[in-house]
């Protein structure tokens, strides 16, 4: 996969959730709309699988994900 930011090969591995934000349920992954930000009750979140694949960047540093949703 080529880095969105600066368009070099990226690493391919693995993304796994550790630690987090641990609820009664154990650890939790989600995504949210931007619209929720600062809010309480967060409609449109999708709950994910707490692992995926991963693409780091040397040159950037960062690191995109792919997650599927549970």
């Amino acid at each position: 996969m080529k880095c969105p930011e600066c368009n070099k090969e990226m690493k391919k591995g693995e993304i796994k959730a550790s630690g987090g934000t641990l609820t009664e349920f154990g650890t939790t992954l989600g995504w949210f709309p931007d619209e929720s930000k600062g809010k309480l009750l967060k409609k449109g979140a999708v709950s994910l699988k707490l692992y995926g694949e991963g693409w780091y960047c040397d040159e950037c540093m960062k690191v995109f994900a792919s997650f599927d949703e549970r």
